[in-house]
């Protein structure tokens, strides 16, 4: 109302009659027991309780058109869950800030987040349990994109054997103990980068392959960011091979239902965040 700064005007913008305008100010303020306008002229002007009221009232539209907003996402799809499968390479800065993105645009869908390792992210997609896949090949039957490459690095604790020879062999290499990471699939039929190394000690997740190496016990192959600090402060020496000294994995994106607009989301903003790692 005073915006326009009289009941005929506001009638003509609102295309109400004056007298449904005037009703509903009445009845208004009335039942709240305050006065939200005061005359001055011909015009109305918010009162001193009227204008605190009206601030809230905003927030509170506000509000219900995110709530609706939400609503109508949810209806689209027709559902309220996003299953993500991720291969444990995937780097989780980069996962955590898409999620964060996702959860500013879809704050009432939930994520269901599984871990793999090598065909056990993929397995979830193939068996229907996942909706995006990030794996480190497309599953096959499927559609998909190369997100990022992944640096290995071939490391040791500063106080394993091999930690300052250069030029190292891969006869050498073979005669020590290696920590490979085991496929979470459950065929487990991928190798993560075993050399054929006389003791061979199989992890399920990489987190404890970085323990073992760091406690001197084993060498082995490891992405890059995941150790950078251990690598900057000396703590873990990268071993200094006379060939192969360097490999890398890839990650590609796969969706089960390219028509979910929720899941096309999410798949967009882990495409905007997946970028190469130095």
């Amino acid at each position: 109302m005073s915006e326009y700064g009289g009941v005929n005007t506001a009638a003509e913008k609102l295309f109400k009659s004056p007298s449904t305008i005037s009703h509903a100010l009445s009845k208004l303020q009335g039942s709240l027991g305050i006065a939200l306008f005061e005359q001055q002229g011909r015009k109305l002007y918010l009162t001193e309780q009227g204008t605190t009221l009206l601030k809230q009232a905003r927030v509170l539209l506000d509000e219900k058109q995110t709530f609706i907003n939400i609503a109508q996402h949810l209806q689209k799809d027709h559902r309220g869950e996003i299953a993500l499968a991720v291969d444990a390479i995937c780097p989780h800065d980069l996962l955590l800030s898409a999620l964060r993105d996702f959860a500013e645009q879809f704050p009432l869908c939930q994520i269901k987040l599984h871990e793999g390792v090598l065909s056990g992210a993929e397995e979830q997609l193939l068996n229907g349990q996942a909706d995006i896949c990030v794996s480190y090949r497309v599953p096959q039957g499927f559609l998909g994109e190369k997100l990022i490459d992944i640096p290995f690095v071939p490391v040791v604790h500063a106080c394993h054997p091999l930690a300052h020879e250069s030029s190292i062999s891969s006869r050498t290499l073979m005669a020590q103990r290696q920590v490979v990471i085991s496929d979470s699939g459950s065929q487990g039929e991928v190798d993560s980068g075993w050399l054929k190394a006389t003791q061979r000690w199989s992890v399920s997740s990489m987190h404890t392959a970085i323990e073992i190496i760091n406690s001197g016990m084993a060498f082995g192959w490891i992405p890059r960011h995941l150790i950078n600090r251990e690598l900057d402060s000396g703590e873990l020496i990268r071993l200094q091979l006379k060939s192969g000294g360097a490999k890398s994995g890839s990650l590609f994106m796969t969706l089960a239902d390219e028509s979910c607009t929720m899941s096309q989301a999410l798949a967009g903003m882990l495409k905007s965040r997946m970028t190469a790692i130095d």
